[in-house]
């Protein structure tokens, strides 16, 4: 696969033996409340680190996750890329 500027991409997974790009996430951060008596949003902050080869790249995230009490189970309802 090439980028827009003919670049080779690694591959996303491993494939015939050819190692694929390293996600590591570190410094996670949660914030977090109810909504109400059945609904707890998040926000999750956290920085992403891509390795392939001898180089790496790094960004920071933040994701908001909306978990709901369905019959007694916390079930992720909605994810939601909001910066970085």
């Amino acid at each position: 696969m090439k980028s827009q500027f003919g670049e080779e991409l690694p591959p996303e997974d491993e494939t015939d033996g050819e190692k694929g790009v390293d996600n590591d996430i570190k410094n996670v951060e949660v914030y977090g409340k109810y909504s109400n008596s059945s609904t707890y949003k998040a926000l999750v902050e956290f920085e992403i680190i891509s390795t392939y080869e001898d180089k790496e790249d790094s960004g920071e995230k933040i994701v908001e996750f909306t978990i709901r009490d369905k019959d007694g189970k916390w079930l992720v309802e909605n994810i939601e890329d909001k910066a970085k």
